[in-house]
């Protein structure tokens, strides 16, 4: 293992760095579930696999006709979509995340923290 361990990924992954009490505790719990479930720590794919589910959640709660293609993309372009972060779409961007949402971030003690900063 290197002296230090540096990463870029969402900030989700070191829920801490959540300013938004309501997301941090919907990132805490699901880690607290997953952890309970698996007796493993959430990794940044599967709470990217949250956003997916939160997503599909939205939408068949939201919108009419999850069925309508159209209506789905509107939805989504217009409803900012409350999961691990705030996925935002536009008609010009379907990216939902933007580099506000992540973080560098260090490996310590078994888990992903801000990073110190360098010296």
């Amino acid at each position: 293992m290197p002296k230090r361990l540096l990463g870029t990924g969402i900030k989700a992954v070191a829920p801490e760095l959540i300013q938004d009490p309501l997301t941090r505790k919907h990132v805490t719990d699901f880690m607290a579930g997953y952890k309970a479930w698996k007796n493993d720590n959430v990794d940044q794919l599967t709470l990217l696999g949250l956003t997916l589910a939160d997503t599909a959640d939205a939408i068949l709660t939201k919108v009419g006709d999850p069925t309508n293609a159209k209506a789905v993309r509107e939805f989504l372009e217009t409803t900012p979509i409350a999961s691990v972060q705030t996925i935002r779409w536009t008609k010009d961007r379907h990216v939902g995340m933007t580099s506000d949402d992540v973080a560098i971030l260090e490996y310590k003690q078994g888990r992903w923290v801000k990073a110190d900063p360098l010296k």
